[in-house]
């Protein structure tokens, strides 16, 4: 049982709780189950799982009832569900690991490993950099952050060997080296791989624990001081950048965070519901050119404080902040009596960094992080030591079965589900791909994807396709290609009124975008100004066969362009020129301004003379609405297509004003085509 907290680290550090791993299957299945087995072997603590003592046994449950509360009051309640499902199972994750490391050998043997652990993912982490030729270490978590909140809260228990006395025992010294050299690999490696992801945040935390800690080492004293000096020196370019306002991470993380406080005053006291982020934060961002990319997918708040306030309300913030402080508290009073002090402090050092390193990042649904601070605050509880009334008793695990065996049943049918997304994903026809999709929605009806993506795939009838398009928009009122794909929908169905109405939702969703306004302009009674708007979010829609038989809509577009207030005046004489030199053909027969889309399942077939331009789905890792926003595995499909001349594009070479900071982010209102 010693190495069973290491070995479930290693799963999810390299499979079921990575950036991909936890959004597929079977791994995410795995996971879940781990999680659950992990839970029965800490079930005889439920009561107090943390340790927090008379006075604070309750704020876990209180967490647990304030979330389910939450959850109960949520537009967008299936965002959560298996949150909710699981949070009882990381409660108990400390227990757990006080179980398995209940004597002295057991600690040194679960230490050891834990170190190998560590190492292995920093390792890993370089390996893969240098191979792949990156700026930043991302693997094998997925990307630099994760990779960093990971090694600031496993790298203060991985270090513990190198603070530990020689021993005198002289059948112990083997085991010891063997530890301490897993120690240092741990150590030297992780730093590195921590400085190479260059997250500010996250290396300014270990850091300063390395500082305040360094004391302690009898072994490495040194060592530890120049590594976290050598961190915080590499740390000093960033710093200067974001305070000189030169870095474009924080600009994008102070528009996420704004968005995030207006949601959290809007539903103060009882939050968005947990999960709630992914599907509903598009509706408070204002987006800000040439800070926000167009089809900007956001799928945290890159604050966990933020992001707490917002799904759960001002009351879960205080009583997760309180759970956390009292958690540390009580660790600090107790490390006196503990049976291995530096275990304890290790393990406290290792949630305090998770917390650190959250502030700038809330990646809960990324498993392998709460994951990682949980084992860290359950390698604290070890170096406490068990007491003898925490043993396991049968009749006091009882409840956990009980909770375990209804995640089980909750859980099974979503997974089930899960998988039938998974196996459509890698079939190409239509045959095949809608009765697997039917039935996962049928399994899981309020998932929004998958009913979407039977929607966009289905030989159902068009009108029939387009409504169950807008429902799955509904069911994730804040992710704009939805809606997007449902307006396309609606105008090749003929249904004007449900284009509108989605088209005007993806218009507000993502205003630097240009196919929602495009798509919208021949239905909107401000067509001109749609179709101004579009071809200032994209300029190669100047050339846009729907153009052809419409040259009066044209010049009104150019001269609606010319007026436009917020932009750049050399951008627009430099797109009005070109735009005139790109003119297509009337020779032939015209559709209407803003064509409708595709099927999205490809391209659809087009003249030598012609391309698409397309909104894309999952064809870009950062911009996967897929995996970001429904954790679910990437499938590239078309949100909306129209059809361009291919000679106009390539003279069409100025760039979005959408995409230059000198434009004014009014120039893009959410609830209109032009501004007022």
């Amino acid at each position: 049982m010693a190495i069973f907290p290491a070995l479930l680290l290693a799963c999810f550090a390299f499979w079921c709780g990575t950036f991909t791993g936890a959004a597929a299957f079977p791994s995410a299945a795995f996971g879940q189950g781990l999680l659950l087995a992990a839970a029965l072997l800490g079930a005889f603590a439920w009561r107090d799982p943390l340790r927090l003592g008379t006075a604070g046994r309750w704020i876990p449950w209180a967490l647990f009832a304030a979330a389910a509360l939450s959850l109960a009051l949520s537009p967008v309640a299936r965002a959560g569900r298996v949150a909710m499902i699981l949070l009882p199972a990381f409660l108990l994750l400390p227990a757990f690991v006080a179980r398995c490391w209940t004597d002295e050998r057991r600690r040194a043997i679960g230490l050891a490993a834990w170190s190998a652990v560590v190492a292995a993912t920093a390792v890993a982490s370089i390996v893969a950099q240098v191979r792949q030729g990156t700026s930043r270490t991302a693997m094998p978590l997925g990307h630099h952050n994760l990779l960093a909140i990971f090694l600031v809260t496993t790298l203060p228990v991985a270090a513990l060997a190198l603070r530990r006395r020689r021993s005198s025992d002289e059948n112990d010294r083997p085991e010891r080296r063997l530890a301490f050299a897993a120690a240092l690999i741990a150590v030297v490696s992780g730093v590195a791989a921590l400085a190479l992801t260059r997250s500010f945040l996250a290396g300014s935390s270990l850091a300063l624990l390395a500082l305040l800690g360094a004391a302690r080492f009898e072994r490495a004293r040194h060592l530890v001081l120049g590594l976290a000096l050598l961190a915080l020196a590499m740390l000093v370019p960033r710093a200067a950048a974001i305070v000189e306002g030169r870095d474009s991470s924080s600009s994008v993380r102070q528009v996420y965070l704004r968005a995030g406080w207006e949601g959290a005053l809007a539903r103060p006291f009882y939050g968005w519901g947990p999960g709630s982020t992914a599907w509903t934060l598009a509706e408070h961002l204002r987006p800000i050119p040439g800070v926000n990319p167009p089809g900007e997918v956001v799928g945290e708040m890159h604050s966990l404080p933020v992001e707490l306030a917002y799904e759960l309300g001002f009351p879960g913030l205080a009583l997760a902040t309180a759970l956390a402080a009292l958690f540390l508290l009580r660790r600090w009073q107790r490390r006196e009596g503990a049976v291995d002090r530096g275990l304890l402090e290790a393990g406290a050092a290792g949630v305090a960094g998770y917390l650190l390193a959250s502030l700038g990042g809330a990646q809960l649904a990324v498993t392998a992080l709460p994951l990682a601070a949980m084992l860290a605050a359950g390698a604290a509880l070890a170096g406490e030591g068990v007491t003898g009334e925490l043993r396991p008793r049968a009749r006091a695990s009882f409840p956990v079965w009980i909770y375990v065996a209804v995640a089980l049943g909750v859980l099974l049918p979503l997974t089930r589900a899960q998988a039938l997304y998974e196996r459509a994903a890698r079939l190409r026809t239509r045959d095949q791909v809608a009765p697997l999709l039917a039935r996962a929605t049928e399994l899981d009806p309020d998932f929004a994807l998958y009913r979407a993506r039977w929607a966009w795939s289905a030989n159902a009838p068009i009108a029939e396709r387009a409504e169950s398009a807008v429902a799955a928009a509904r069911l994730a009122p804040g992710v704009a290609a939805l809606w997007l794909r449902a307006g396309a929908l609606a105008l090749e169905a003929g249904r004007t009124d449900l284009a509108r109405i989605a088209l005007t939702r993806a218009l507000a969703l993502d205003p630097l975008n240009g196919f929602a306004p495009f798509e919208l302009a021949p239905i909107a009674g401000d067509g001109i100004d749609c179709a101004a708007r579009a071809l200032l979010a994209e300029p190669r829609l100047a050339a846009a066969t729907s153009w052809r038989g419409h040259e009066a809509d044209r010049v009104a577009t150019m001269q609606r362009i010319e007026s436009w207030p917020g932009i750049d005046p050399g951008w627009k004489e430099a797109v009005l020129r070109q735009a005139a030199a790109v003119a297509p053909s009337s020779a032939l027969s015209p559709p209407a301004v803003g064509p409708g889309s595709g099927d999205g399942n490809g391209p659809s077939a087009t003249s030598s003379r012609e391309v698409e331009l397309a909104a894309q789905l999952d064809t870009t890792p950062a911009l996967a609405v897929s995996l970001h926003l429904f954790r679910r595995s990437a499938w590239p499909a078309d949100a909306a297509r129209i059809r361009v001349e291919r000679a106009g594009v390539r003279l069409m070479k100025v760039p979005s004003a959408a995409a230059m900071p000198e434009n004014s982010a009014a120039a893009f209102p959410l609830d209109r085509c032009a501004p007022r």
